[in-house]
Parts: structure tokens; sequence; C-alpha cells
């Protein structure tokens, strides 16, 4: 989880929306592209960190 989360910050930083979910279930990226509403999602937007 640490290398999902270090990414997500890489994915942020240059204004990228992530979302981590389940690889288990690869119908999940279905729902993703539907609504969104799966997984943990990062918004993209810099956080001011250098």
């Amino acid at each position: 989880m640490r290398t999902e989360l270090q990414a997500a910050e890489l994915d942020a930083a240059q204004e990228i929306q992530t979302t981590i979910t389940h690889g288990k279930y690869p119908e999940s990226l279905y729902e993703i592209l539907r609504s969104g509403d799966v997984g943990m999602r990062f918004s993209g937007r810099r956080t001011g960190q250098v």
C-alpha cells in the first residue's frame, strides 16, 4: 500500500487524478469510469509541498 500512496503523491504533483482500488476485482475499473465511487480517490491538486 505504501507504493500505491507514493505513486498517488507523484500523480498529484503533476495534477493527475488517481484512484486506488483492489486488483482482485477488475470490474471495478468499469465502476470507476461510470461513477468514480470505488476505492480511494486522490484529486490531483497540488498540496503546496515541494
